[in-house]
């Protein structure tokens, strides 16, 4: 097993998502012909207020009601990466600026759009606006695979069912936390689109620990995929929601999270060891053909 690097951050996210999700999606659904009817893009321009437009988070996208659309503070592979319902390690090529120009996007569009629909809209969005072409290439790539740690496939004590209620959150040994912020105002009936699903129950996530309540596996992966900055794959054939909660020790070369300003002592067994005893889970390094996004050409728009 090698080991596997964690990134240190200052904050701990805690967020409680209330909207519907647009779940990740085949590229080609939701039918090619689809296009917002009016839509604006402009440069983000520097000091951007935290709230973006249409009360949407900077770096999101959302289908707000009524039929608007808004992705402030959005870069074009994050675009891509929405629209097309992969993670950013499955986006290849394309100018270097697509990774750190910023930019401002909002549209209209029928009141009871699709999330399909709302997908399909956004890539010819950005076909038509950014001038973007991608083609599709099946790669062999190395992945990591979540997979059961026993051969009985027993859960960990961390790791159960979900119950009718939401369970309150674990929060981080030894680390005060505040009581999670509310949704943004109004986005209630909000379509979001993300490759993480919103949940009802309140989540924290910190680079040493997560408590999850209502997630998948997959979900689950998708965020070990964020953490290790690595593709992980779901292979535990666990289905239905669950609740877990899993503390992990940083790599040891990784500089230790800071609290108002002093470093935190985390007494914790590496991440391996702790998703083996915490979740009866495991992770193994294999090759796999996964799907890649290739993006051949795109040019910065003209704003309006």
């Amino acid at each position: 097993m090698k080991s596997f690097r964690v990134p240190a951050v200052m904050a701990i996210l805690a967020i409680a998502g209330s909207a519907t999700a647009i779940v990740a999606q085949s590229p080609a659904a939701g039918g090619a012909s689809a296009a917002f009817d009016v839509v604006s893009v402009k440069r983000t321009p520097p000091g951007s207020p935290p709230m973006g437009a249409l009360s949407v988070p900077p770096g999101q996208a959302a289908v707000r009601p009524g039929g608007r659309f808004a992705a402030p503070s959005n870069t074009v592979r994050s675009l891509v990466r929405v629209a097309y319902g992969v993670q950013d390690i499955q986006i290849a090529g394309g100018p270097s600026w697509i990774a750190s120009d910023r930019f401002d996007v909002e549209a209209t569009t029928r009141p009871d759009a699709t999330a399909d629909e709302a997908r399909a809209m956004l890539r010819a969005l950005l076909e038509k606006r950014f001038n973007l072409a991608v083609h599709r290439e099946t790669r062999e790539m190395t992945v990591t695979a979540l997979e059961p740690a026993r051969t009985d496939k027993r859960l960990g004590p961390q790791l159960r069912a979900s119950g009718p209620d939401c369970a309150s959150p674990t929060p981080p040994p030894n680390v005060p936390v505040p009581p999670p912020p509310p949704p943004p105002p109004g986005m209630a009936g909000s379509l979001i689109l993300s490759n993480q699903t919103p949940t009802r129950c309140v989540t924290i996530v910190t680079p040493w620990h997560m408590s999850l309540r209502e997630t998948t596996m997959p979900q689950l992966a998708i965020r070990l995929t964020t953490l290790l900055g690595r593709l992980v794959v779901d292979r535990t054939t666990l289905s239905g929601l669950y609740d877990l909660d899993l503390t992990f020790a940083p790599d040891p070369g990784t500089p230790p999270p800071m609290i108002n300003g002093a470093p935190l002592v985390i007494d914790a067994p590496a991440l391996p060891t702790a998703l083996r005893d915490q979740l009866g889970l495991k992770l193994e390094s294999s090759k796999a053909p996964v799907e890649v996004i290739v993006i051949d050409r795109a040019e910065a728009p003209t704003e309006n």
